[in-house]
């Protein structure tokens, strides 16, 4: 039992740290009109003044999810752009 809880302390502090907001709290620059589940979500690159809120007062605000953090949250990533077909090589004279 006492293993558990200090996993379970080490998986909660793991999180913290990460840059990750609790459930009820996410993550919004000061003149954005979309939160982020994530600090270290791509829509947040080169953002300024950027604070976690909880979800009541994002709502107040009318703020809505950003879609890297919807598209996570769905389970689902945006793939690489694929890259064209290799053109056939010449062979050498």
């Amino acid at each position: 039992m006492k293993f558990a809880k200090i996993s379970l302390f080490f998986a909660l502090v793991a999180l913290a740290t990460a840059g990750v907001a609790a459930p009820d709290k996410v993550w919004v620059s000061k003149s954005g009109d979309k939160y982020h589940l994530s600090k270290a979500c791509p829509s947040l690159k080169g953002a300024k003044n950027v604070h976690e809120i909880t979800m009541t007062e994002a709502r107040k605000k009318k703020i809505t999810m950003c879609k890297h953090c919807q598209e996570a949250k769905k389970g689902r990533t945006k793939s690489a752009p694929k890259s064209p077909p290799n053109s056939p090589r010449k062979k050498p004279s």
